[in-house]
């Protein structure tokens, strides 16, 4: 005859000998069970599974049941259950719930526990065990809304690492464990339930005095149970639905990137105290971009600079002529044409306003009035271009109501800082930029 796989568990106190354990080894890993109902009175117990390594490094599992056994001697404890090699199966506790609380039917469960060994240890033939689970203590409302209750808050937690997800129940709430094991966030293979104290994976519950606290529901959990009281196979493969969606991986959120805005640079608004953070990396400036300005005024100021000295020279040179030439000389220069002097320079304004009528932004319409007024001009042209406004609309030096309302909502305008105010554009810094816009062409 082949060896049992379950073997009987027993575990009591022994007046002059102390806790006995057999079979004897295991007595340092079953100890901590009693603990948290030793000070209980005798008949309040629960239920555990429990999976340790024993010597050699083979795995050890144990499932039965522990109560108080304070009236032989305080902080005693008594328990009965099988053990196996290996972890106990998944299906184990649900399967054998009503024989496992009662001490005297363990002959019973053992019998029966190794009879459907082969089928408790196959997954494919688990729905045939499945349909063994008496699903009769979910037909009470009150018990399947506690059990929904108490699922949909630990389906909310983070998965347990090192610490243990505690179930708070009195003494007649029990009937809810062999169900969360079943249908709870972690994988009965893997999972552990025990009283109070703790090692592994799994549930601990701490007996209390009080029923289980009410909270909300989730849809999905409250069908789950609502199956499972009538198809305990549907709702066992829901609940294994619910935990292969909960341990995937949540999908990242593409980030949304942005187009970093035309010829600007996004700086804090004068009527903030700090910056603006930029939504986007923004690139280097160009060093030789920079500098070319810098030269193209400095050989401006030159220019004018050689201009007005070759003037004052002239001027100079016709005086000391005057003065030497002999008065009849002197009237006859007189009575000839002096020549017309040579017209000014054109200012800078002049030289922006020809360059624009002359070489108009791309796809922007001017009107001849827009060179009368340069800083509105360079407000409108900057605003066309960074679809602040219509480009369809002409530029004409002037601002209408509209586009009034569009300098408002134009975040590129106030990070260029091209306006002083609300209404009147910044001379210096509009003719600035419409000075680049139109050379860079």
């Amino acid at each position: 005859m082949a060896e049992d796989v379950f073997r009987e568990l027993r575990g009591d106190y022994v007046a002059n000998v102390g806790q006995v354990v057999t079979p004897r080894e295991y007595l340092d890993y079953l100890e901590p069970l009693g603990s948290a109902l030793s000070r209980r009175p005798d008949g309040v117990g629960g239920p555990f599974v429990y999976q340790f390594r024993g010597s050699g490094g083979r795995v050890i599992g144990a499932m039965g049941w522990v109560v108080s056994a304070a009236s032989k001697r305080y902080g005693g404890w008594n328990l009965w259950g099988v053990w196996t090699e290996g972890p106990i199966p998944a299906l184990a506790l649900p399967l054998f719930w009503t024989e496992l609380q009662d001490a005297s039917q363990l002959p019973g469960l053992l019998r029966r526990a190794n009879d459907d060994a082969a089928s408790l240890r196959n997954a494919s033939a688990w729905p045939d065990l499945l349909d063994q689970v008496d699903p009769t203590p979910l037909n009470d409302d009150d018990l399947r809304s506690a059990l929904k209750v108490e699922l949909s808050r630990l389906y909310r937690l983070p998965h347990p690492q090192e610490r243990p997800i505690e179930v708070d129940l009195d003494a007649s709430s029990l009937e809810l464990l062999p169900w969360i094991h079943l249908l709870g966030p972690i994988d009965p293979a893997a999972a552990q339930l025990q009283p109070s104290r703790f090692n592994g994976t799994g549930y601990q519950y701490i007996l209390t005095d009080s029923p289980p606290a009410g909270g909300d529901v989730v849809t999905d959990i409250a069908r789950m149970v609502d199956a499972t009281a009538s198809d305990v196979l549907q709702g066992w493969r829901m609940a294994s639905a619910l935990r292969e969606r909960r341990a995937r991986p949540k999908p990242a959120t593409p980030r949304k990137q942005q187009r970093p805005p035309v010829e600007s640079i996004e700086m804090a608004t004068p009527s903030r105290s700090k910056p603006v953070p930029a939504p986007a990396p923004r690139p280097q400036p160009n060093p030789l971009s920079e500098l070319l300005p810098l030269v193209r005024d400095v050989m401006i100021v030159a220019l004018l600079a050689w201009i007005a000295f070759n003037v004052h020279q002239i001027r100079r040179n016709m005086t000391n002529t005057a003065a030497t030439q002999p008065a009849a000389t002197v009237t006859a220069a007189e009575t000839e044409a002096e020549p017309e002097p040579a017209a000014p320079p054109p200012t800078r304004e002049e030289l922006i306003a020809e360059a624009l009528l002359a070489r108009p932004p791309q796809g922007i319409r001017m009107e001849a009035a827009a060179a009368k007024n340069l800083p509105h001009t360079a407000v409108e042209i900057f605003m066309r271009r960074n679809n602040c406004f219509a480009r369809t609309e002409p530029v004409d030096g002037k601002f209408s109501t509209a586009e009034l309302r569009a300098m408002r909502n134009c975040k590129s305008l106030a990070g260029e800082r091209l306006m002083r105010n609300a209404t009147e554009p910044h001379a210096e810094r509009s003719l600035a930029w419409l000075e680049n816009a139109v050379s860079a062409q």
